[in-house]
């Protein structure tokens, strides 16, 4: 059984529906790009998975569990499972570099010490390559910096998933790297699955196993990135081609 299942899954807002029911296998360790114009859907599916937006229709299944019909409580468990990476970052301003990583841990874990939680967001902030900077708060750090915060709080839970939703928009080339390199790294050494939602071709195709389209609320399958560069789908072909000549 794939890790998560997704089937026949609708959504509308208003009389737009962004999702037609859209079914989807995701294996474990797999590290998958959903791509599509601004507006199609693509971080809805995220906000679903993640609990945040309901489902009209259709099943979600992480681990064999249908998170679409089971009770908030045992939701909350699946939820633990999955570390999310959003667009802009998502830090508390007021709070240190090191509270913001473990802000989660704090309110779902109360039998952690200070000294538990603090060893926690040293431990990930290492990961992402930010030892040293427990103590800053989010204003003094560059965006790409804020990123990698973001990063390793995804992962303070030890998550067998993590959602990222456009996690290179608004840096820099360089900057963007850094953050495709950290996919990567967090993919292989915490064998993690991710889903990774993004329009820019570099974080495409520097992370991803396999490639996914939505376009009119559907999925266009696409396969690996030689598959998606070899693509004679127009759809596939203008998206791909309108990146490149950015």
């Amino acid at each position: 059984m794939s890790l998560i299942n997704i089937k026949n899954l609708h959504k509308s807002f208003g009389k737009k529906e962004v999702l037609q029911g859209v079914s989807l296998d995701v294996e474990q360790g797999e590290t998958i790009a959903i791509i599509g114009p601004s507006g199609c859907g693509k971080s809805t599916l995220l906000r679903i998975l993640l609990g945040l937006d309901s489902a009209d229709s259709g099943s979600i299944f992480i681990e064999g569990e249908d998170i679409c019909t089971i009770s908030a409580s045992a939701f909350q468990k699946i939820r633990e499972k999955i570390g999310m990476v959003f667009q802009s970052s998502a830090l508390f301003d007021s709070l240190s570099v090191a509270e913001n990583v473990v802000f989660g841990l704090r309110e779902t874990r109360k039998h952690l010490s200070e000294k538990e939680l603090d060893r926690v967001a040293s431990e990930k902030l290492s990961l992402v390559g930010l030892q040293g900077t427990e103590k800053l708060m989010p204003g003094e750090l560059s965006g790409g910096m804020q990123k990698r915060v973001s990063l390793a709080r995804a992962i303070a839970y030890n998550p067998k998933i993590i959602l990222y939703d456009e996690p290179t928009t608004g840096l820099d080339p360089l900057t963007s790297v850094t953050i495709e390199n950290l996919i990567n790294k967090l993919s292989n050494e915490l064998k993690v699955t991710s889903i990774v939602v993004t329009h820019q071709l570099s974080t495409i195709f520097r992370t991803a196993s396999r490639i996914i389209m939505l376009d009119n609320g559907n999925f266009v399958v696409v396969g690996t990135k030689d598959d998606a560069l070899k693509s004679s789908n127009p759809v596939i072909r203008e998206f791909i081609e309108a990146g490149l000549i950015k």
